[in-house]
């Protein structure tokens, strides 16, 4: 018996993008126990461990120094539960699915801000119409964290910049930051899976949903990003 077998360029391109909408949901919910683990150690446990410390030199204190060290304990306690509170909409596949891509792009650079580390803003332009399906928007976050990732942790920013700007076709995005920089004239185009890099990935989920993506950076000058996502075409 003879077997023949058909190529599908279609079938085989919703193969690849469901593949790797999997393993986007799977790398969100890493970073989102991650971020989760580092607060709670990094923040969370050191105030419940300053409220112990307070709690053990109680005995013995003079009426006042009582009253101070109830009082330090109740405000330590209470910036405990608001940083609690605060981890209860991590910023996960879910929450990217339930909003649009420039609140999820906020979320990410308060989240950036509130570390410490640099200075993060988000100017956004024209009607936001959000008309992107939520596993091409999953995966279009997906590439703007990438970036953010690789800024804080190679770039050495004081600032990063981010622009969204909607049209009635689509959104155009750009990522800049006054880091380092980096030869990015070196940097080849890359759209295999393999390339699991951090660049390679960003370039490779941007062929999947077919939106233009590009890099320009030059040591001493920072980085820019650009991602230009179109909406689908409603025929």
């Amino acid at each position: 018996m003879t077997r023949t077998s058909s190529f599908n360029p279609a079938s085989d391109n919703e193969h690849l993008l469901q593949r790797e909408i999997l393993k986007t949901h799977l790398e969100m919910q890493a970073h989102t126990f991650q971020a989760l683990t580092k607060e709670i150690h990094d923040n969370i446990g050191q105030l419940l461990s300053l409220t112990r410390l307070h709690v053990s030199t109680i005995k013995g204190a003079t009426p006042e120094l009582f009253d101070q060290k109830v009082g330090t304990c109740k405000a330590l306690l209470d910036r405990a539960i608001e940083d609690l509170r605060s981890l209860s909409t991590p910023l996960g596949s879910a929450f990217v699915a339930e909003h649009t891509l420039s609140e999820s792009v906020q979320a990410q650079l308060e989240t950036i801000r509130k570390t410490g580390v640099c200075e993060t803003s988000l100017r956004v332009t024209g009607q936001a119409v959000d008309a992107l399906e939520a596993s091409r928007k999953l995966l279009a976050f997906r590439i703007v964290q990438e970036a953010l990732t690789n800024v804080v942790s190679h770039a050495q920013a004081t600032h990063i910049v981010v622009t969204i700007h909607h049209t009635d076709d689509g959104i155009t995005l750009t990522l800049e930051d006054d880091g380092e920089g980096f030869e990015a004239d070196q940097l080849t185009h890359r759209t295999s899976p393999a390339d699991d890099t951090g660049i390679g990935a960003m370039q490779y989920r941007a062929a999947l949903i077919q939106a233009d993506f590009s890099l320009q950076s030059r040591p001493g000058e920072g980085t820019r990003v650009y991602l230009r996502i179109p909406y689908p075409v409603v025929s």
